[in-house]
């Protein structure tokens, strides 16, 4: 199992994997989760996948099992979009209930968020805990290596212990709300 960090500079590099990872986030997100989000039949895109974003696409075996999508907090707005925590904050994302979200967001180039998070649903427990572990790991790896110190994520509460379980520093910042009928919550990785 190997994770790349992708970015529009490198997207030749990542060959075949960079399609699969899409086309999974649209089994994902669209096709399982039914969430009304933009896509085609081959991807789920949105405005968050900027130049500005950097890719975690996890490989075994020759093909994309995991990912997950990196953004600076300070990445220069699309139009109106800043990063998904913030701009739920504001009321511009009807799917996330404004109550999970902190009123103090960071922005500046300390703090990046992680958005679409995702597994494959085939691969066995074994290998999707590996999987996780190899997502969070690239992500703060990653963001250390920019010289940041935080990771957001809105996630599955039961998410954050497994992460703490990895031996990440986890903090929720915020109260749990449901989203799909599942206990959800902001957290914060300290990078270190």
């Amino acid at each position: 199992m190997q994770a790349y960090v992708v970015d529009w500079h490198s997207i030749p590099k990542a060959g075949h994997l960079w399609n699969e990872y899409f086309q999974l986030r649209r089994d994902e997100f669209v096709g399982r989760k039914k969430w009304n989000l933009p896509h085609s039949e081959r991807a789920e895109f949105d405005c968050y996948d900027t130049p500005f974003a950097e890719f975690i696409i996890v490989e075994h075996n020759g093909q994309c099992i995991a990912g997950a999508r990196l953004l600076p907090t300070d990445a220069p707005n699309y139009g109106p979009y800043s990063y998904m925590l913030l701009d739920a904050q504001r009321g511009n994302i009807s799917g996330i209930p404004k109550e999970l979200i902190p009123e103090e967001l960071p922005v500046g180039p300390h703090a990046f968020e992680a958005t679409r998070f995702f597994v494959r649903r085939d691969i066995g427990l074994k290998t999707t805990i590996e999987a996780q572990r190899t997502i969070v790991q690239s992500c703060h790896d990653r963001v250390k290596e920019r010289g940041g110190t935080h990771l957001l994520a809105l996630m599955p509460t039961q998410i954050y212990r497994l992460f703490r379980k990895f031996g990440f520093d986890v903090e929720e910042l915020n109260r749990t709300a449901d989203i799909d009928e599942t206990p959800h919550s902001v957290g914060c990785i300290r990078v270190a």
